[in-house]
C-alpha cells in the first residue's frame, strides 16, 4: 500500500472530500480564526501604532487571514457553512446556478 496514494489502497476514499461532519468542524474552526483575528484587528485599528510602518502591515496581515478563512468557508459544502440550520449563501457568495 502506498502512503502517498489513498485513493489506490481504497478506491471509496478520496483525500480531498470532506464528509459533512468534518466540513462543519473545518468551518467552526475557521470561523473562531475569523473571531480570533477579527479582535486582533479591532485592537491594531484602534492603537496608536495603526499609522506606523508596523501596524500598517500587521493590519494587512490580519485582513489577509480573515479573507483567507472567509474564502475556505465560502468552498465549503452549503451545509458546513451554518452548523445546525439551513445553509444560506453569504452576501457576496457566488451560486452555482448549473447544479
Amino acid at each position: 500500500m502506498s502512503v502517498g496514494n489513498i485513493g489506490a489502497a481504497h478506491p471509496g476514499l478520496t483525500a480531498p472530500a470532506l464528509t459533512s461532519r468534518s466540513a462543519q468542524r473545518t468551518a467552526a474552526s475557521l470561523q473562531e480564526q475569523i473571531r480570533a483575528a477579527r479582535e486582533q484587528l479591532n485592537d491594531w485599528v484602534t492603537c496608536v501604532s495603526a499609522t506606523t510602518p508596523k501596524g500598517q502591515a500587521e493590519i494587512r496581515s490580519l485582513s489577509a487571514q480573515i479573507s483567507a478563512a472567509q474564502e475556505q468557508i465560502n468552498r465549503l459544502p452549503p451545509t458546513a457553512a451554518a452548523p445546525g440550520r439551513a445553509a444560506a449563501p453569504a452576501a457576496g457568495a457566488r451560486v452555482d446556478v448549473w447544479a
